[in-house]
């Protein structure tokens, strides 16, 4: 669960300074909070943010995008 509430924090960081409302798991393995960029271990908070309703997975051509639930505080918000 720690994981997932730093990864939350990091995400909706990451989202307000970019100025997007997703990101690819890559960016997160690259950019993210250090203890989820071990992918294991992102890929787990990960789910528990998509049971919590905080973020939806999409599969983006090769890659999988990491959407952010635009209802967070601050999310897309210019």
């Amino acid at each position: 669960m720690v994981n997932a509430a730093k990864l939350n924090d990091w995400l909706v960081c990451y989202c307000n300074q970019k100025g997007v409302e997703q990101l690819t798991r890559r960016e997160i393995q690259q950019f993210g909070a250090p203890p989820t960029r071990e992918s294991e271990k992102r890929d787990l908070a990960l789910q528990r943010l998509v049971d919590a309703g905080r973020v939806a997975l999409v599969k983006q051509g090769s890659s999988d995008a990491v959407l952010v639930n635009p209802a967070l505080p601050s999310v897309g918000a210019p």
